[in-house]
């Protein structure tokens, strides 16, 4: 899944007809996680029997795990039902994070004896705060979506039966504006959370240099002049 993920990322960034992407999950959970007894029970086996070094040869992620921000296009996590360990910190690389009000949330790595994986580490500090990050890391504890929306970990919650519908609704809203200025603004934010106010005054700057020459700015002066909804197409 790990390698299939990677490969959608890749595929959905490099199509210009998409506007936007939602991430969900397929079954009544939006992901429960790495396979523990998979990954890591039969390495453990080994390495008690004297026949395995389980430092060297526990399985990792294929090439790496994806970064998701790595998307052009802004990126809505839908969260229906749990989300635990990896599988809720993918939702991390989202831009935007929706949850269902079943959803529960849970990073059970240090009572795994394991540390948080998936670069969370980076973004959920950023997130929620760093001492919010320490409780959730340390405790191991369930976090219900009343809880994940007062802290900051998802955007919104909403009933059941609404989330897909309330995240098409907010795709297509997003999806009515500029994409050129859709993705610069996306990599703005990015850059801006991890680096300093020159480097984001510079890269600003170079951004609105860039779109002020795009067709999609002069449509938008255009329409605003009209009095009509612009027609962007990335031009």
């Amino acid at each position: 899944m790990y390698e299939e993920l990677a490969s959608a990322a890749k595929a959905v960034s490099d199509d210009d007809d998409v506007r936007v992407v939602i991430l969900t999950g397929a079954g009544r959970a939006f992901s429960a996680g790495a396979d523990f007894q998979q990954r890591f029970e039969a390495e453990v086996d080994a390495h008690e029997a004297g026949t395995s070094n389980i430092t060297r040869k526990l399985p990792r992620y294929p090439n790496g795990a994806t970064d998701l921000t790595s998307i052009r296009q802004p990126l809505i996590a839908a969260i229906n039902g749990y989300a635990i360990g990896v599988g809720f910190n993918y939702t991390l690389q989202c831009d935007i994070r929706l949850a269902a009000q079943s959803a529960r949330i849970r990073l059970p790595f240090t009572s795994l004896g394991m540390t948080p994986e998936a670069y969370s580490t980076y973004y959920l500090p950023r997130l929620i705060g760093t001492g919010k990050a320490f409780e959730i890391w340390y405790t191991s504890h369930w976090v219900e979506s009343d809880e994940a929306q007062a802290i900051g970990m998802v955007n919104e919650v909403v009933p059941d039966e609404e989330l897909l519908p309330r995240a098409k609704a907010l795709a297509a809203e997003i999806a009515q504006n500029a994409p050129t200025a859709l993705m610069l603004t996306k990599r703005l934010g990015y850059l801006s959370s991890s680096g300093d106010l020159g480097t984001a005054r510079h890269f600003e700057s170079f951004s609105q240099d860039y779109v002020y020459g795009r067709k999609d700015f002069k449509e938008a002066v255009t329409a605003r002049a009209e009095k009509r909804q612009p027609i962007f197409t990335g031009d």
